[in-house]
């Protein structure tokens, strides 16, 4: 079984258990070894889609997955504040 099976898994039955909160997409991380996380966390876009429109959805979900698992790659997080700092510093070098 695939590890991101495991986790849909495990996250399915602590939705269920926890009556729907959104907390068990990190709670059944943490189910897991820090290996194992850190591949869940760098596929978790495979899993669930995410509304990356507001940034402190951006920051929620960045900042609960680097606590659980500090290697893990989320380039898949947009990072609109990266986007607005090349554009202040795009905006300074023309004046």
């Amino acid at each position: 079984m695939d590890i991101i099976d495991s986790y849909r898994k495990i996250q399915n039955d602590l939705h269920v258990l926890d009556g729907g909160r959104t907390s068990c997409i990190f709670k059944a991380l943490e189910q897991f070894n820090a290996e194992d996380r850190k591949e869940i966390a760098s596929r978790l876009h495979e899993v669930f889609k995410f509304n990356f429109e507001n940034t402190s959805v951006q920051d929620l979900v960045r900042r609960n997955l680097k606590s659980i698992s500090p290697d893990a790659d989320l380039s898949w997080i947009p990072d609109r504040r990266k986007n607005y700092e090349a554009l202040q510093a795009s905006s300074e070098n023309k004046n």
